[in-house]
């Protein structure tokens, strides 16, 4: 007698709803419509074409990491989710059932295998004469991601280099005429698409929807097409991402509109519940159901015990280790308390001039507008550490009635000798220009890098007379800036930002405890844009960040001048003044 083949999703769904699997709120909501949708009958359960579909990536073969080169073996949830999107059919017709489907799973938890194999499958193994496969994201290199998954299963994959055909922009099964290829908005057409598959990767990313709707538009000349979308949480709001989470958690919560108007849409979201504490281990096996294969515990404990230091990697856990949204009061950049241990002994700022003399020293400068506060912010090596310090200026006739506005301590900070005031209601660069050329006249200044809004004269003053130059030339032939307007993009202040983060956490910093620097610290805000690039701002109208960008642009010059080996070299954009 034969053996009854296992139906592998329906199989995940039982043990989620039977507490076997621990799980949040959207998979048991998601679980549980396919069990009622199975005991209702509304539509049809075909499990040969979900087991059909999740033995075909079965097929496959890892192309990366520990694995490479070994079969692919979806793990349970992996089935259910294959199993969901290819089993279920209407009744009349037998085309498939969802159209739409989206995951969110955090980092490190294969969705990228997954969406790629199920890419290949819609293009060679659906039964689609003639399918078109597209991989999309806002820019055609970030579609690529995806696509690249699929060139690399593919040649790492028995006998898949006879059944798909390779090449620069596409991929192809000659056998029934299909094609995959990347698509981006910058893409040269859009025109003309007719896709049997769209493969939406990291939707989070997305600050417009026009792109989707394009693709989505396209869809309406195919039997049964299917428009996938696999993503993390993210930081932009309001966007298509939102838009599909939320259409997703109406369907799963409302029976009505599960079986009408989104019948036709797929969706599971792991996360932790609303009440979990995210540093519990036990709920990170909701949001991470490859956690302990592929993702260990160790990688987890290691980023919770980060996230514990910093407001900014405490974001960055809750939306990519757990798929939670990080609340409004998760604000700050730094955590002070790690800030404060950077401290190291307190110096003066008379002390720490004297502590320069002879160090090669990179600058950054943030000049400000005239009635506000300017920085400029020094670093120098002292071993594994990196020193940073600060030079700050304020008008003085203005100084009260800021102390008043700004509540904070600007006349204390003068007095001791934290602060200059120089004279007037606006603040005088000539005294910026003095005191910055007497100290790097006594140490080895590397880079002064500024911010092109603002104090292009008084850098430029600064240049000649501490003899520096536009542009040098290191003693590995390359050409770099010493003296230069820094671009303010996120691409170059990401890095250095996140190079700060890694040294206070690490305590490889020190910052002798410069009062108004914690203040422009405690000040700053990531915000988070493209590719999780962050820059900052104020969190609060009243205060002032100039010191903290200004130590920005000190470590986008230490990161980027030659010198040393500190890998990797940025790629920095300059501004014409």
């Amino acid at each position: 007698m034969p053996t009854k083949r296992k139906d592998s999703a329906t199989a995940y769904a039982k043990a989620v709803m039977d507490g076997k699997v621990v799980a949040c709120k959207w998979v048991r909501l998601a679980c549980g419509r396919h069990l009622r949708d199975l005991a209702e009958g509304k539509f049809f359960w075909d499990f040969h074409a979900a087991e059909k579909a999740i033995g075909f990536l079965r097929c496959l073969r890892h192309y990366k990491g520990e694995y490479a080169g070994q079969q692919f073996e979806p793990l349970p949830w992996q089935c259910f989710v294959v199993g969901s999107l290819f089993g279920w059919k209407q009744k009349k017709g037998g085309v498939r059932r969802f159209q739409y489907g989206l995951v969110v799973v955090p980092r490190k938890n294969g969705k990228s295998f997954l969406g790629a194999g199920i890419g290949l499958y819609l293009l060679a193994g659906d039964g689609e004469p003639g399918a078109e496969i597209y991989s999309v994201a806002t820019k055609e290199d970030q579609a690529r991601l995806l696509w690249n998954d699929g060139k690399k299963i593919v040649s790492r994959s028995p006998g898949a280099g006879e059944m798909f055909k390779r090449t620069v922009n596409e991929i192809r099964h000659e056998a029934s005429d299909s094609i995959w290829k990347p698509v981006g908005s910058d893409s040269e057409t859009l025109d003309g698409l007719n896709p049997h598959g769209v493969l939406a990767d990291e939707l989070h990313a997305w600050k417009s929807r026009d792109l989707w709707d394009v693709l989505d538009s396209a869809l309406g000349a195919r039997r049964q097409p299917l428009f996938f979308q696999i993503s993390t949480e993210g930081n932009i709001r309001d966007g298509i991402f939102d838009e599909q989470v939320k259409l997703v958690q109406s369907v799963l919560e409302d029976k009505d509109l599960a079986a009408t108007a989104g019948a036709n849409v797929f969706g599971i979201i792991f996360t932790i519940d609303e009440e979990d504490d995210p540093f519990d281990k036990k709920t990170w096996f909701k949001a991470n159901p490859n956690l302990g294969c592929g993702k260990s515990l160790e990688y987890m404990r290691d980023q919770a015990a980060k996230a514990k230091l910093s407001p900014g990697k405490l974001r960055d856990f809750l939306t990519k280790q757990l798929d939670k949204r990080a609340e409004k009061s998760v604000a700050g950049w730094l955590s002070m308390d790690a800030w404060d241990a950077c401290a190291g002994e307190l110096l003066t700022q008379e002390q720490i001039l004297e502590r320069v003399k002879g160090k090669k020293v990179f600058c950054g400068f943030d000049a400000s507008r005239s009635q506000d506060l300017a920085a400029v912010a020094l670093i120098w090596e002292e071993g594994d550490v990196v020193c940073v310090a600060w030079l700050f200026f304020t008008p003085e006739d203005t100084l009260r009635e800021r102390e008043i506005s700004d509540r904070a301590p600007y006349s204390e900070w003068v007095r001791k000798g934290w602060m200059k005031a120089t004279e007037g209601n606006v603040t005088d660069y000539r005294v910026i220009a003095a005191d910055v050329t007497a100290l790097l006249k006594t140490a080895d200044a590397e880079a002064f890098w500024y911010d092109p809004s603002h104090g292009h004269e008084c850098a430029m003053q600064i240049r000649d007379e501490v003899g520096m130059t536009d542009v040098v030339k290191g003693d590995d032939g390359r050409e770099w800036a010493q003296v230069s307007a820094l671009a303010q993009t996120w691409g170059n202040f990401s890095r250095p930002y996140r190079e700060i983060e890694r040294r206070v956490i690490g305590k490889t910093l020190r910052h002798f405890g410069n009062p108004v620097a914690r203040w422009n610290i405690q000040n700053a805000v990531p915000h988070v844009g493209p590719s999780e690039n962050i820059m900052l701002h104020k969190g609060r109208s009243r205060g002032r960040i100039d010191g903290a960008v200004a130590l920005g642009m000190a470590f986008a010059a230490y990161l980027t001048c030659p010198g040393s080996d500190r890998a990797p070299k940025l790629e920095i954009v300059f501004s014409d003044v």
